[in-house]
């Protein structure tokens, strides 16, 4: 049970909620300036951008778990805040990217029960470096 890479099919669906966090983001912005909204979907975004390394890079499949459930915190006050600074349409914006988010942690929270963790190791980051030294020793081997 390994969770190593992004599928392919997933880029163009992030795409488009990336796009319509923007529009939403740009309609907050229209309507109050760089307002307290706006400096908060800014430090989500980042949160958001650090998940994929630390998923998919690192193996840390804890600590993104937590990452997702404060990323739905987060969101939840954001849906709050664009729904008062630009009214309705920039909120119902971001409405699918919610559902993406409950679904992701959904995900990660399920891989997370098929990969136990012991003293901060768990079976897929067990796995990614077993691969590392293998091609390392195949290198060698070559060489």
């Amino acid at each position: 049970h390994r969770a190593t890479s992004r599928p392919a099919q997933t880029r163009g669906r992030v795409a488009s909620l990336y796009a319509m966090m923007g529009l939403a983001t740009a309609r907050v912005a229209a309507a109050s300036g760089v307002s307290s909204p706006v400096v908060h979907f800014l430090a989500h975004l980042c949160v958001n951008l650090l998940w994929a390394p630390i998923f998919f890079g690192l193996q840390r499949l804890r600590l993104a778990l937590l990452m997702n459930v404060a990323l739905i915190a987060s969101l939840s006050v954001l849906l709050g805040q664009y729904g008062i600074a630009a009214a309705s349409p920039s909120a119902l914006l971001l409405c699918p990217y919610m559902g993406w988010l409950l679904f992701a942690t959904a995900l990660n929270f399920a891989i997370c029960r098929l990969n136990p963790t012991a003293r901060g190791y768990n079976n897929a980051r067990w796995q990614a470096d077993l691969a590392k030294l293998q091609k390392r020793a195949a290198s060698i081997a070559a060489a």
